[in-house]
């Protein structure tokens, strides 16, 4: 006993840190459980692990808590002790003459006690991985009866046989449910279908690796995942509509395909819920500047950035917000930050070169354009008002080549188009001029007619104008 001493403490060691790692999966189930029900789940859970010991079937790569009907577990629960009674009966009366399977049913146990979420970690009850060491206790007792036994029985060599052959044929069968996500939670709402976190799960998949990634550039597959997350969503609210996330997951969808005013609501029910959710503050944020409710969406950045103050891209939407109030210093110092944080950040140095722009200080404006176009060259839109910031400079020259990349990038760009025009004009380029605003016009840009035709009569009157 002395010996194994330092062992033992070593395991507590790990244990606890083991228990500190998982906190944050811990779960508080006092107001959905008593502790009678509780432990009635626990003795239920270590029973299926014996079942599923002699009968591997109906396996599940997600077993969740079960549901209570009309505030009443499932009769089975109320079954189950009295089956535990049985079998420490049978292990009593069996164990008094075998040794092995005293150690056997004793290994099992103890190893299995530290997964039965007598302390509940995560949303399953159970998992089947949790039994690859804790079965090998069950295994020893029957190895040792085989090894006893089965040299001269031709029966028992069949018997053991066919169940290998099954076991084998069990384990093939089973392989292909892990094949993917979407063969894993289908299989998982096939015996579960009222379990709202998998129809989350499964929805999770089809929008983040399917619509979003796999299938980004086949808008038909795309639309039928798209269609399949939004599906499984739904399923999930109606099942449990007090589930905070699929609440902000469909917002994230009806916000990608445009629905903005559907993920308004979303995002709305989801902090009705947990006001401090982070996923739906910074959700919502972008939905109301998306809808050009940037008033409203400035309390949701600030909440969003006071749990997440090292998000670059989140102060880079709040400096889009502010711009687009005209508050422009406070719209620059979030850039700064978020270029402090990322100074790879194109998007923030656009939009510090938009407030410079604004302010009238195009030199810093062309700069800070520049950087954007550095670290990203196909960022078209930046060129277009590094081109403007030129204009304004009167640099007709610089304004022509930076919106000839612009054009050359994106050649249906009939805003370019119109203002290297103007570029061209300024220059006396009469013929450039009147061919880019005709290629407009053919885009279906509304041209102004009296500049129109200064242009194509070589009138000066409106240029520097």
């Amino acid at each position: 006993i002395a010996e194994k001493i330092p062992m033992l403490a070593l395991s507590l060691i790990f244990g606890i840190i083991a228990l500190k790692s998982q906190k944050e999966a811990m779960q508080d189930l006092a107001p959905l459980l008593s502790l009678t029900e509780r432990l009635q789940i626990v003795n239920h859970s270590f029973l299926t692990y014996i079942y599923k010991f002699f009968l591997p079937i109906n396996l599940s790569g997600y077993y969740p808590y079960p549901i209570k009907d009309n505030g009443v577990l499932p009769s089975i629960y109320n079954i189950a002790p009295f089956i535990t009674v049985g079998l420490l009966g049978l292990f009593i009366w069996f164990g008094r003459k075998s040794r092995e399977l005293v150690f056997g049913v004793v290994f099992f146990v103890i190893n299995l006690a530290l997964v039965l979420q007598l302390k509940p970690v995560g949303g399953a009850v159970l998992a089947e991985r949790y039994t690859y060491v804790p079965y090998i206790g069950l295994a020893l007792p029957f190895a040792f009866w085989i090894g006893q036994k089965a040299d001269k029985n031709k029966m028992l060599q069949g018997i053991i046989l066919v169940i290998g052959i099954a076991f084998s044929i069990f384990s093939f069968n089973r392989v292909p449910v892990w094949k993917s996500g979407d063969a894993l939670f289908s299989n998982v709402l096939e015996q579960f279908p009222r379990n709202p976190y998998a129809w989350d799960n499964r929805g999770g998949l089809y929008w983040d690796m399917y619509a979003s990634k796999k299938y980004k550039d086949n808008p038909a597959k795309k639309k039928i995942f798209t269609d399949k997350a939004y599906h499984d969503y739904t399923m999930s609210l109606q099942l449990d509509a007090s589930y905070i996330q699929p609440w902000s997951h469909r917002g994230i969808l009806l916000f990608n395909i445009g629905r903005y005013e559907e993920a308004l609501n979303d995002f709305n029910a989801a902090l009705k819920l947990k006001p401090d959710y982070i996923d739906a503050l910074i959700g919502r944020a972008n939905t109301l500047s998306t809808l050009q409710k940037y008033k409203e969406a400035i309390p949701d950045y600030d909440a969003y950035l006071k749990q997440r103050p090292d998000s670059a891209q989140a102060y880079v939407w709040r400096a889009s917000a502010w711009h687009h109030l005209k508050e422009y210093d406070k719209a620059m110092a979030d850039c700064d930050v978020a270029l402090r944080l990322n100074s790879k950040n194109a998007e923030a140095w656009y939009w510090k070169g938009l407030c410079f722009y604004n302010k009238g200080k195009n030199e810093e404006a062309i700069s800070s354009f520049g950087k954007a176009t550095g670290l990203k060259p196909d960022y078209q839109e930046v060129l277009v008002w590094q081109g403007m910031a030129y204009a304004n400079l009167k640099q007709y020259s610089e304004a022509v080549e930076t919106y000839s990349k612009a054009i050359q990038l994106r050649p249906g760009d009939a805003v370019a188009l119109v203002n290297r025009s103007v570029a061209y004009y300024n220059q006396n380029d009469f013929a450039h001029a009147l061919a880019d605003l005709d290629a407009a016009g053919k885009l279906g840009y509304p041209l102004n007619k009296d500049y129109y035709m200064a242009v194509k009569n070589g009138d000066k009157r409106f240029q520097d104008k």
